[in-house]
């Protein structure tokens, strides 16, 4: 067993970021659909700079499972790197992502326009699900591969398997094949994805409480309740062959609803009843914002927690009011990164680990200088960057409402000229 090198400068975390905004920014101007879909998403977009965001908050997690697959690749244990900032990208971006749910849907439903529940979930399952689809194919490919293309388990568990895999992990199931070690091909982040559609499938009750402040207090008050009572009581809510029936789910989901869904939700009953944007845009809320994100990175523990969300919940409010750190996060190739962060988010542990497993036994990788680990990451990062841009074009973008690729923007084009054309004629002919 090899001993493994530390890395822990963190000066590689903004040199390779630079490198992936770059490498959007040639993707953007080489391909048409990228060009003309990003600049009508913006132009649109009321809060694009949650996209700028989402470009750093899902890079930020490819950060540290590269440092995990490091330590894994030479201890054989799969653990948070050493260092401390490089750790909290597991924790701050997902939470980040938490918080921006729970403030576009909880905005929604305070404005009553989540639209009827079939039509919600219909959409939602169609944002989410083409491209997780594309990640299972992937994964099924690896786990082909590494099981000889050989069929391990009875057909009935490969069905079970491929249940839990197509409902985001709310129905358990045994692992594909038998091949133990599928978490570590999608470096088990599919659990967010779990989090979130109990966050969706929960807005069917919450919604009632949207509508009013003292209900929203109602609310918060039963999750708060329900987060401090309900864990002390599993142990004594055991019964054999039943389990907790459903308490460990609602204590596992509340704990989420209270540490960050309701930090983003707090935002949206702010954004909604409060203009702020004057003070929110300023250098001293910009300052007052990278302070806190500094203290979650340098003093916090990287581990989910209430006091985490409240931290990054005013960066957050800031964010949603406007504030884009000085015109940072509307930098078009952030944007563009934003845009494509959910598939970045799927695809880039599998990137890790086929670079981990079929070219880094090659490199002695544990053991590499900085400088050649750095680089051999960075070609992961512009791989992943690339796969996911590929993914977004033809497995999420074909489901989106509204986005306007290349050919549908010559077409708005066509017919603004034409609408345009004919009003001058009838100004003319008013004239006359």
């Amino acid at each position: 067993m090899e001993i493994p090198i530390h890395y822990t400068s963190i000066a590689p975390y903004f040199v390779l970021m630079a490198l992936f905004v770059a490498e959007a920014w040639a993707i953007q101007h080489a391909v048409p659909f990228f060009r003309s879909g990003l600049k009508a998403s913006t132009d649109r977009n009321r809060f694009v700079e949650l996209d700028g965001l989402r470009g750093l908050l899902a890079l930020g997690v490819f950060f540290t499972h590269s440092l995990s697959h490091q330590l894994l690749f030479a201890t054989g244990h799969w653990d948070l790197p050493h260092s401390s900032f490089y750790a909290q990208m597991a924790v701050a971006p997902v939470a980040m992502f938490f918080l921006i749910t729970g403030f576009l849907f909880w905005s929604r439903a305070q404005r009553g326009t989540l639209g009827t529940w079939r039509e919600f979930l219909d959409r939602r399952f169609w944002r989410l699900f083409p491209a997780y689809f594309f990640c299972l194919i992937l994964i099924g490919l690896i786990v082909a591969v590494r099981t000889g293309f050989t069929l391990r388990v009875p057909v009935f568990n490969l069905l079970r398997s491929a249940l839990s895999s197509l409902s985001f992990g709310l129905i358990s199931g045994p692992p594909w094949n038998g091949y133990l070690d599928v978490g570590l091909i999608n470096a088990n982040v599919f659990w967010t994805l779990r989090v979130e559609w109990m966050f969706y499938l929960s807005l069917l009750f919450l919604a009632f409480f949207a509508r009013t402040a003292r209900r929203q207090l109602v609310l918060l008050a039963i999750a708060v309740g329900i987060y401090f009572a309900l864990p002390p009581l599993l142990p004594y809510c055991r019964v054999a062959g039943f389990g907790t029936f459903g308490l460990g789910t609602l204590s596992y989901f509340d704990f989420y609803l209270v540490a960050y869904f309701s930090a983003g939700m707090l935002a949206a009953f702010i954004h909604e009843r409060f203009r702020l944007k004057w003070l929110a845009g300023s250098s001293v809320a910009s300052v007052t914002a990278i302070a806190l994100i500094v203290v979650v990175y340098a003093f916090l523990a990287p581990v989910a927690s209430p006091l985490e969300g409240m931290i990054l919940g005013i960066p957050f409010l800031l964010i949603v009011y406007g504030n884009s750190f000085w015109g940072f996060l509307r930098i078009r190739p952030l944007v563009m990164l934003g845009q494509i962060s959910y598939s970045t988010y799927l695809l880039h542990p599998i990137v890790l680990y086929t670079g981990f497993t079929f070219v880094a036994p090659a490199l002695h990788i544990s053991t590499l200088t900085p400088l050649a680990f750095w680089i051999f990451i960075a070609i992961n990062g512009l791989a992943v960057v690339a796969l996911a841009a590929f993914s977004y074009r033809f497995f999420e973008a074909p489901f989106l409402k509204g986005f306007v690729g290349k050919s549908t923007a010559a077409q708005v084009d066509r017919v603004r000229a034409s609408v345009e054309g004919s009003s001058k004629a009838a100004s003319a002919e008013t004239a006359l």
